[in-house]
């Protein structure tokens, strides 16, 4: 009798360990978030098409195939106008690519070449980056992607061509180049400018079926850390951002990581503002955020 109730709680012991929170240890994960914002804002101008994107492009491969079981570069020449096309290429990583259940993570890694607005100062790219050890090492029992778009500045002259949305080309490409796997995917959680003032969590409008549940278990996990602040004190109406368009085109329910924009006319000043706020203790606040939803609320 005594080893039946000694193998119980054992038992009772092992159920309540893997329902409980994923540890997140302090700066394990995202202490090189900066590094690689500073890094992707050396490459100047980061236009689709340019050269700048392309050795962007670059290095967001090598260092995300130093964790990632499969990196991608999934390229496709858009028609900007009758007289000027682009090449872009949209950075697909996959962990645990055994797995049919999937989530998605995306952003983002071009810039506006129209505002001088370095949009979000890569902060989406350098985070999810920073993510790719953790999602290495902790195999959650699905599979996780992370998808970098290039040509969400691309816009086309008209506000749709052939039934095409003028921006975000870069994001219809990949959701028409993989719809095959686009069915696996459980929900996804759109990373934009994490680095811009009064960043936060917003349910997406353009999801067929945005990411409630997920969502509400994000929001009560800042209580958890103490960063209520990534999200608002009343639910607003539902976001209808740019990276969004990913749920709009694909169909995957997402909620996102949104921010202002900042826009006073001077790259460099953009640059500095974005960033001046921000560290390695902000980046790793929304981390926690983002690895306790995808680890423990699938």
């Amino acid at each position: 009798m005594m080893c039946n109730l000694r193998s119980f709680s054992i038992l009772l012991l092992l159920l309540m360990a893997a329902c409980a929170p994923v540890p997140v240890p302090i700066g394990y994960y995202n202490n090189c978030a900066m590094d690689f914002a500073d890094s992707l804002n050396r490459y100047t101008m980061r236009f689709s098409g340019s050269k700048s994107i392309a050795d962007a492009k670059d290095y967001i491969c090598s260092e995300m195939r130093k964790h990632a079981d499969t990196v991608m570069v999934q390229s496709r020449k858009v028609q900007l106008n009758d007289t000027l096309s682009v090449t872009l290429n949209n950075i697909m990583c996959m962990f645990n690519t055994d797995y049919r259940d999937r989530v998605l993570l995306y952003t983002n890694y071009d810039q506006n070449p129209f505002s001088g607005d370095t949009a979000d100062c890569a902060s989406g790219a350098a985070l999810l980056m920073s993510l790719s050890r953790y999602f290495a090492e902790r195999d959650p029992g699905f599979g996780i992607d992370v998808v970098f778009f290039d040509g969400r500045f691309a816009y086309l002259n008209d506000s749709t061509i052939n039934g095409h949305l003028r921006y975000c080309l870069g994001a219809q490409a990949w959701a028409e180049d993989n719809k095959e796997i686009i069915p696996q995917y459980q929900y996804g959680i759109s990373v934009m400018h994490p680095a811009h003032k009064n960043a936060f969590f917003v349910i997406d409008g353009n999801s067929n079926h945005f990411a409630s549940r997920h969502f509400y278990f994000a929001r009560s996990t800042a209580k958890l850390f103490d960063v209520e602040k990534l999200f608002p004190d009343v639910i607003a109406e539902p976001y209808y951002g740019d990276n969004t368009i990913v749920s709009a085109v694909a169909g995957v329910r997402s909620f996102c990581l949104a921010g202002q924009y900042l826009r006073n006319g001077n790259p460099e000043d953009i640059k500095n503002d974005c960033l001046k706020d921000v560290d390695n203790q902000y980046f790793e606040n929304i981390a926690k955020i983002i690895i306790e939803t995808v680890y423990t609320s699938h």
